[in-house]
């Protein structure tokens, strides 16, 4: 027990990987980094994109937030415009996928963060897509077996959410050019 989930971050299609040098394996993927330092590649986030493209459109993977919980873990994409579960072994599932310039949004919807409100609940932030048009970017709310519902509109660039301990909710707002 203990430990991290951390998405490592890739921002394009899977076969960017290979101009990244050695490393390049371990962009697009899901880690755990136990207690002791020890870490491992848990899934690969950018490999589902490419074989499923849950949201059509250009194939782009940006693992950004994780919401780790027993059982599964919880991965915004930001680049697929999707909300994923990863289970213990490392599979893959869309929980949800989010309005992007497909579907008729000016923008696309860029995914940030995760996370499990006191109604039981997710809610997902996003950063509203490039042009990164002020007032475009919302604060999703997803119930299991549902589309996902707008809860908040009107922010730009959101970077995390998060419930204090009292159920209020903050939102961090990220700042860009």
């Amino acid at each position: 027990p203990g430990g991290a989930y951390i998405p490592i971050g890739l921002g394009d299609n899977l076969g960017f990987r290979d101009e990244l040098g050695p490393a390049g394996p371990l962009f697009g993927t899901l880690v755990h980094m136990a207690a002791s330092g020890e870490w491992r590649v848990v899934a690969d986030v950018s490999l589902h994109e490419d074989e499923e493209n849950p949201a059509g459109g250009p194939i782009d993977s940006n693992p950004f937030g994780v919401l780790a919980e027993p059982g599964a873990r919880l991965v915004a994409d930001a680049g697929a415009n999707a909300l994923l579960s990863v289970g213990p072994d490392g599979s893959i599932e869309t929980v949800a996928v989010f309005p992007n310039r497909a579907t008729g949004r000016g923008t696309d919807s860029v995914p940030t963060s995760v996370v499990r409100g006191p109604d039981g609940a997710l809610y997902v932030g996003e950063l509203s897509g490039v042009p990164f048009a002020a007032g475009a970017a919302n604060i999703y709310r997803l119930v299991p077996g549902e589309a996902p519902t707008v809860h908040a509109s009107g922010f730009k660039m959101i970077t995390d959410i998060v419930f204090g301990s009292d159920g209020i909710f903050n939102v961090f707002l990220g700042w860009f050019g």
